[in-house]
């Protein structure tokens, strides 16, 4: 039997994530600990739009764990703007990359428009 984070098992719940994850005591964020791509998480869950399991963003993969719904064309992300958080409750989702852009723009983060 692998290890908790292989695709045999995947992430499936808040739990799941809550477990490869340290609490940032000021920020409240979850630090995913887990694979990691430039320092931003990459989770092995249900990506619920195509009904099939593969590795997802970070953000993408909290949002069908947390909300259980279909994200469709809109784009999840995290509102705390740490790229390694998987925290629930930072979870948002906008209906495009470039309003992404703007809700970046004006949180003072900057973000590279796609």
């Amino acid at each position: 039997m692998g290890a908790p984070d292989t695709p045999r098992r995947g992430v499936a719940t808040i739990a799941d994530l809550r477990a490869r994850s340290i609490v940032d005591p000021n920020t409240h964020c979850w630090i995913w600990q887990a694979a990691k791509i430039k320092g931003s998480p990459r989770i092995w869950t249900l990506h619920l739009d195509d009904m099939e399991k593969r590795v997802l963003s970070g953000p993408r993969a909290t949002w069908y764990i947390a909300h259980g719904t279909n994200l469709g064309s809109r784009v999840a992300y995290m509102a705390c703007w740490n790229p390694a958080c998987v925290c629930p409750v930072h979870v948002r989702a906008c209906n495009s990359h470039s309003e992404l852009n703007r809700l970046a723009e004006k949180g003072g983060v900057f973000k590279r428009s796609g």
